[in-house]
């Protein structure tokens, strides 16, 4: 089991997402990890159960306001909300050595504009809206990573006081 799993792990998900698909690399990750790490996937798992309905209230009333306050301000955009999947939050809780109530992006929401100047625009929006987490801000369009992608990555303090990341 461990041998399929680290080569899922290795060499198919991996491939999936080459593929562009992303939702068979997040479940091919997370099967393999709960081969390897039965109990740790189960502990997380648990966890993310225990929260869903306060994690999806939360998600829903923020892409709401969010709406509301892009389009007071004049800013066109596409908001998406997606949960992190197990094996990725295993990965940064590894990664950044924090526990599971540390990892800020558990919940996320993307917004989709059409310009630079409506990314910092919408980032006026998030942050004038709800309070920032300082040290959860990363500048792409600044700063684009290798492979090119541009985006905003900022945390906030959702209406009911869960981490929200923004992408924008």
């Amino acid at each position: 089991r461990s041998q399929y799993a680290r080569e899922t792990l290795e060499i198919y998900a991996p491939l999936a997402g080459r593929l562009g698909i992303e939702e068979w690399r997040w479940q091919l990750e997370d099967y393999a990890f709960k081969l390897d790490h039965p109990d740790r996937y189960r502990d997380i798992a648990r966890w993310l159960l225990v929260e869903r309905q306060a994690r999806e209230s939360a998600i829903e009333t923020l892409t709401e306001s969010l709406r509301e306050r892009l389009d007071e301000a004049n800013i066109e955009g596409r908001i998406h909300s997606r949960v992190k999947h197990i094996y990725s939050i295993e990965l940064k809780m590894r990664r950044k050595s924090v526990d599971l109530a540390d990892i800020y992006d558990i919940l996320a929401v993307r917004v989709i504009v059409d310009s630079e100047q409506d990314c910092y625009a919408a980032l006026g929006v998030v942050h004038g809206a709800w309070r920032h987490i300082p040290s959860e801000f990363d500048d792409y369009i600044s700063a684009p990573k290798e492979n090119g992608y541009r985006s905003i990555h900022t945390a906030v303090l959702g209406p009911d006081g869960k981490a929200i990341e923004v992408q924008i």
